[in-house]
């Protein structure tokens, strides 16, 4: 009696998923149990829906895994779910940069000019400089960049002059370069000093690079 008992267990837990009905081991849902045990002394009934109802007094459910449409839910949302976009590579210029200097009277300002890019030290504007132009396209990126401006006045024994005529001017700005020839169409800031002006000074501008 006993081993057709424990057939009967066998076959319906063997047929309940082809029909699509639940299994039930003392009252609890098992389909998909991991139960690796046999049954002894049990009786086995199909409701009216097809259910598989165990009831095997003595025995408990070791482990239970979710069922499969329960356990198909978080891949198929996972599916669903609409890809990432790709981080967006980063931006390059468009335009070219450049800063020119221009001395009104060459030396006779006595100011020493440092250039700074987004804390990056780029160049020394010197009172007896020639004029200096140079493209800094490789120091800015698009966007926001800090532009920075440090004027020391470098005095060695007496003034050369006090006249506000006498100007060190630096001119930043966007354009082309032909051979040695430089062309600024759209100038963007200018730092500018004079000989009557005796203090150090620091300036910071924003640059919106293109």
């Amino acid at each position: 009696m006993r081993g057709a008992r424990a057939t009967a267990v066998a076959i319906a837990l063997a047929a309940a998923p082809l029909a699509r009905a639940s299994v039930y081991l003392n009252g609890v849902q098992v389909d998909g149990a991991a139960l690796n045990q046999k049954f002894e002394k049990c009786n086995v009934t199909f409701d009216g829906k097809g259910n598989v109802l165990i009831d095997a007094p003595g025995y408990a459910v070791q482990a239970l895994s979710p069922p499969p449409a329960a356990a198909a839910e978080p891949a198929a949302a996972a599916a669903a779910a609409p890809a990432a976009a790709p981080s967006a590579a980063p931006g390059v210029l468009t335009k070219k940069y450049f800063v020119v200097s221009e001395q009104s009277m060459p030396g006779m300002t006595q100011y020493d000019i440092d250039l700074f890019v987004n804390a990056k030290w780029v160049h020394k504007f010197a009172s007896d400089d020639d004029q200096f132009v140079s493209e800094i396209s490789r120091y800015l990126h698009p966007g926001p960049n800090k532009v920075l401006f440090v004027a020391k006045k470098n005095v060695v024994g007496s003034r050369k002059s006090v006249s506000p005529g006498a100007t060190y001017q630096i001119t930043l700005g966007t354009g082309d370069a032909s051979g040695d020839k430089v062309m600024i169409d759209d100038p963007i800031l200018t730092f500018k000093r004079s000989a009557d002006q005796s203090d150090d000074q620091s300036q910071e501008y924003t640059v919106t690079g293109k």
